[in-house]
């Protein structure tokens, strides 16, 4: 079975080197930690909300710009893979572009990024 770890708005992007992802919670307001006692009063509004750390090495210009132009959206529609495939709205902040090697007069790209669920 062919995987394809990450797409996004229905575009397949270069297979990831890195993928970290976590699921968190997002509390409301209301939630607050007593000063005299330290206990927390949590309101938990949703759980289970994405964020995931992408990153890949050796890209070629084409695929960097692919996946640059990609996350340039103020939001985007992603599927990708934990475990099964996943679907998720959302943004991305993109992380640093760093030229790594350059054989034969070709540049090749690390580069990272990272989404955060809506």
């Amino acid at each position: 079975m062919s995987i394809d770890y990450l797409k996004i708005n229905n575009v397949a992007m270069p297979c990831p080197t890195g993928i970290s992802i976590q699921t968190n919670d997002l509390d409301s307001e209301n939630t607050t930690r007593s000063v005299g006692t330290g206990k927390m009063h949590r309101e938990r509004i949703r759980q289970g909300v994405y964020q995931c750390d992408y990153s890949w090495e050796e890209l070629t210009d084409a695929e960097l710009a692919t996946i640059v132009q990609a996350i340039s959206p103020a939001s985007v529609d992603i599927r990708f893979w934990f475990g099964s495939y996943k679907e998720a709205h959302g943004y991305f902040t993109p992380g640093t572009a760093e030229m790594t090697a350059a054989p034969n007069g070709e540049p090749r790209w690390s580069y990272s990024a990272t989404f955060t669920e809506f």
